[in-house]
């Protein structure tokens, strides 16, 4: 058995919009899919760390604002147990530079996400995140 932590970015930008990605074709888990930001704990790594280097390295955002943790998810697949924190983020670019772990990239607002035909866990994490926002 293995275990990992994983941290994962609900990023909003002025508009409000959050940033949606599309995995590549060659990802292991759910390719061509649509996904947020994030990725794996390295370890001795802070939290906040790893989401700050796995948002730049999967969007070349640099300058983010760590509103709060949003929501906390679990899962399971063969002998992997990824435990992960969802953040609110802030940004003030509306620039991304996908990486090879992605292959386009949208603004969307949080309407346009909660009416369509994305996975339910991304409308979760939208909706946790936005109300975390709005307390801050």
């Amino acid at each position: 058995m293995k275990f990992a932590v994983a941290t994962k970015a609900v990023i909003l930008n002025p508009k409000g919009e959050v940033l949606i990605l599309v995995k590549s074709n060659k990802d292991e888990i759910n390719p061509k899919t649509a996904d947020i930001p994030g990725g794996r704990l390295k370890f001795s790594e802070k939290i906040e760390d790893c989401l700050k280097r796995e948002i730049e390295e999967e969007t070349s955002i640099k300058e983010i604002n760590i509103i709060a943790p949003s929501k906390t998810w679990s899962l399971i697949k063969d002998d992997m147990h990824l435990v992960g924190i969802t953040f609110a983020v802030t940004t003030n670019t509306y620039e991304v530079k996908t990486s090879f772990e992605h292959e386009s990239f949208s603004w969307l607002s949080p309407e346009e996400i909660l009416e369509s035909n994305l996975s339910d866990w991304i409308k979760e994490e939208v909706r946790a995140a936005l109300k975390i926002a709005s307390q801050n």
